[in-house]
């Protein structure tokens, strides 16, 4: 049925697929088993032309399924870090970002997840390297493998970074993670 739904999907207008993301989204949440197949199609259209309402609507269909099939994380993850790499839609891509922050830092690749997110950062737009900061964070506070790696992204690639904002965020996060690194040794000498 998937392979039937792809050979037409690319056919019909973004209203029409927009019904097939929600169908599929439906099914997936019943039948959980089937998620691979499923998150994989949405992977799938996600990629193929469409407008920003519809792939929206297809990425928080995914964020949904990841929500609910805690099973179905490496493969929504994979989806939506390949989805980011093309993707025309500055807002959106820093949505999936986001996702990826919230529900990466449980990953088993999550360095992986990490060089999607530096790949974004340094070739994005300023409200997409904000939200990549925030998720790399997420990273560093939730990951002790990759806190001096994400500190060191930080530094050289946002405290000189022409946008003001950026600095502003990458100089919070930095303190963060030395605030969240300090606290450890404090509770660990206890």
């Amino acid at each position: 049925m998937i392979k039937q739904m792809s050979t037409f999907v690319a056919d019909i207008s973004d209203e029409f697929k927009a019904i097939v993301v929600d169908a599929v989204k439906v099914l997936c949440l019943k039948f959980p088993s089937k998620y691979a197949a499923l998150v994989e199609f949405l992977g799938s259209i996600l990629r193929e032309e469409g407008g920003y309402d519809y792939k929206l609507r297809t990425v928080e269909a995914i964020f949904e399924i990841l929500n609910n099939i805690p099973e179905s994380h490496e493969i929504g993850l994979s989806q939506l870090c390949e989805f980011i790499e093309d993707c025309e839609y500055p807002k959106l891509t820093g949505r999936v970002i986001q996702i990826i922050g919230d529900i990466g830092v449980n990953s088993r690749n999550t360095s992986e997840l990490v060089r999607y997110i530096y790949n974004r950062l340094i070739l994005e737009n300023t409200m997409v390297r904000i939200s990549c900061i925030g998720a790399l964070t997420k990273f560093a506070l939730a990951v002790d493998s990759l806190r001096d790696d994400v500190a060191n992204i930080l530094r050289s690639k946002c405290l000189l970074d022409a946008e003001d904002e950026v600095r502003d965020r990458a100089i919070v996060s930095l303190k963060m993670i030395a605030r969240h690194v300090s606290a450890q040794d404090i509770f660990s000498n206890l």
